[in-house]
């Protein structure tokens, strides 16, 4: 009799284990990432590459896959939207380089799914880009300049000895940045184009900005695209050039929308005031070092309704050329 009650009793122990806790863990969406990083070892830029990621249901409940989110827009995620109970899918990451590209990279995804113990999990690879199309010196072309002046830069592209690229011409859509193609030589078993940059005069406050791109014969890069950094040797600079906020809350009153800094390489340049036309901007500005480096800081204050906004305060200086410049803000407002 003692033996059957014993057994009895186990038996109920074990049918509560199971629907207590076992059945419970089995019914509940359980997700699996046996790879959390891949090493791509040497990429050819200008090249689509393929990186996976398996990702296995362990549970007997359909797995959902909500999202992926990348850090780049080089790179492109692909993922099920669910998964079958005790099956394998995968996560595909489409990593796309640009042709001006090289050196190590690293990119990242975020998964999100309906696991509650692990809502989201994060997915990495990186790699070694090899340039498809070999700029020299690289980007960003860096050239220094002085107030009204007009400075020529020349530098060399070597496309892949495996692909009949020819570039075709350059465009740059600004007014102070142009450049001139000069083809290889007929001898030239690198394949080499010349190319002579030119910039300025630049108005406004350094450090400007210009992209010049070059159109290809090769429909799977089109464009290569010269970065040149214009680095003013005087006068007021501004970095970055604007400020970008991509997720505010239209209730956070108060937050800041992000800082710059007003600084001078050489001489002395007074920052005398931030004036904000939009009452929902308040400025601040923070001084570093007297007559050299300023900071100044936009924030918040309020007011504004859901949707994307552009605008700009308006800095003051001592600087002659450039006693008032404008800074520009661009915001997502949720």
């Amino acid at each position: 009799m003692r033996r059957n009650v014993g057994m009895v009793i186990v038996a109920l122990v074990v049918l509560a284990l199971y629907f207590l806790v076992l059945r419970p863990l089995l019914l509940t969406p359980a997700a699996r990432f046996p790879v959390l990083r891949r090493e791509l070892g040497r990429v050819r830029a200008g090249r689509d590459v393929a990186v996976t990621f398996p990702v296995r249901n362990a549970s007997l409940t359909p797995l959902p896959v909500l999202n992926v989110e990348t850090d780049c827009g080089c790179v492109i995620a692909d993922f099920p939207k669910s998964i079958p109970p005790l099956a394998t899918r995968t996560i595909q990451a489409t990593f796309q380089p640009e042709a001006l590209w090289s050196g190590p990279v690293q990119k990242a995804l975020v998964v999100f799914t309906g696991d509650p113990r692990r809502p989201e999990i994060r997915l990495a690879f990186s790699a070694e880009i090899v340039p498809y199309v070999v700029q020299e010196p690289p980007n960003p072309l860096l050239v220094p300049y002085r107030r009204g002046e007009v400075v020529r830069r020349e530098l060399r592209l070597l496309p892949p000895p495996d692909a009949p690229l020819q570039i075709t011409g350059a465009a740059s859509g600004a007014a102070d940045a142009s450049a001139k193609v000069t083809p290889p030589a007929a001898d030239d078993p690198e394949r080499a184009y010349r190319v002579e940059v030119t910039l300025g005069p630049f108005r406004g406050p350094g450090d400007p900005i210009r992209t010049i791109h070059l159109p290809t014969t090769d429909p799977k890069y089109p464009d290569v695209a010269i970065v040149a950094v214009g680095q003013a040797l005087a006068g007021p600079v501004v970095s970055p050039p604007e400020i970008i906020q991509s997720a505010l809350g239209a209730g956070e009153a108060g937050r800041e929308l992000g800082r710059v800094q007003v600084f001078t390489r050489s001489g002395k340049m007074h920052v005398l005031g931030v004036d904000s036309t939009d009452r929902a901007v308040k400025s601040e500005l923070i001084e570093r070092a007297a007559g050299r480096s300023y900071d100044v800081v936009l924030r918040y204050i309020g007011g504004w309704k859901p949707g994307r906004l552009t605008g700009a305060v308006r800095i003051r200086t001592d600087d002659p050329a450039n006693s008032v410049f404008p800074l520009l803000y661009r915001v997502v407002v949720k």
